[in-house]
C-alpha cells in the first residue's frame, strides 16, 4: 500500500507539476525586500544570513555596475567597513542575475553583501552564479546564505562566515541541487554539490517547504547530475 501511494504521488507530480511562478520564500527573521530578492539581514552580524530570489531566463541582460551603497536598510555595514579587511563585498544575489536596471542597482546595496575571500568571490562562488544562470529555463528559484557556528571572527563588527551555501530549484526539470563552500574552496563546482537533504541537516532550514512533501522528498534526497548544465 505504501508503494502504491508513492507511485500515485509520483504520477500526480508528473501530471500536475506547474510552471506557474509561485512564492517560495523561506522563513526569515528580518526580511528586507528588494525588487528581485529578499535579504534576511542580521543586525548582530551585519550580513545577510540568507537571500532568496528568482531568475528568469528570458530577462537576463547586462545592466552594468554601480557603487556599493546603503539604501534599502539603514542598519547595514557601510561599504567603507570592508576597507583593508582582505575580503570582497560578495554579492549574495548576483548582479548578472538581475532582470532589470532597478534590480541590478539594488544588488549593490549592502543588505546583499557578505565578506568573501577574493578567491571564493571571484572563483567558485562566481561558478555557482554562472551555473544558476545556465539552469534557469524558463525560471529558477535560488536560496543562498551562510552557516554560522559562533566561533567566527569579526572585522569592523562584520562577522566573517566560513561556510556559504546555495540551493537551486528548477521546476521545469523537477530538480534541486545544493552547494556548500568554504572561504578557501577551489576546484570544480561538481565537487561541492550536495543533496538539499544534507544541507537541511546542516542548516536546520526547511528549504522550499511550501511544496508538497512528496515533491520535496523526491528532489531533495538525490542529485540527478544529468538534469543540469555544467
Amino acid at each position: 500500500m505504501k508503494y502504491l501511494l508513492l507511485l500515485l504521488q509520483i504520477f500526480f507530480f508528473g501530471l500536475c507539476g506547474t510552471l506557474n511562478k509561485v512564492p517560495l520564500e523561506p522563513k526569515m527573521v528580518n526580511p528586507i525586500r528588494a525588487t528581485q530578492y529578499i535579504s534576511d539581514y542580521s543586525d548582530k552580524h551585519h550580513i545577510p544570513l540568507m537571500v532568496y530570489y528568482t531568475i528568469d531566463d528570458d530577462k537576463l541582460k547586462g545592466f552594468g555596475r554601480y557603487n556599493f551603497h546603503v539604501e534599502l536598510y539603514n542598519k547595514t555595514a557601510q561599504p567603507s567597513d570592508y576597507n583593508y579587511s582582505g575580503y570582497d563585498r560578495g554579492h549574495m544575489f548576483p548582479s548578472a542575475s538581475s532582470n532589470s536596471y532597478t534590480a541590478n542597482y539594488e544588488s549593490f546595496d549592502m543588505v546583499n553583501m557578505c565578506p568573501q575571500s577574493p578567491g571564493l568571490n571571484r572563483g567558485i562562488w562566481k561558478s555557482t552564479e554562472d551555473f544558476e544562470r545556465n539552469n534557469c529555463y524558463p525560471f529558477a528559484y535560488v536560496i543562498c546564505g551562510v552557516i554560522l557556528y559562533g566561533t567566527e571572527r569579526q572585522y569592523n563588527k562584520i562577522t566573517i562566515p566560513e561556510y556559504f551555501y546555495k540551493v537551486i530549484y528548477n521546476p521545469k526539470e523537477k530538480a534541486m541541487i545544493a552547494f556548500l563552500l568554504k572561504q578557501d574552496s577551489v576546484g570544480k563546482l561538481e565537487q561541492f554539490a550536495i543533496t538539499v537533504d544534507k544541507l537541511e541537516s546542516l542548516t536546520r532550514i526547511d528549504f522550499f517547504y511550501q511544496l508538497p512533501y512528496f515533491q520535496q522528498s523526491l528532489m531533495e534526497s538525490r542529485i540527478d547530475f544529468n538534469k543540469w548544465n555544467w
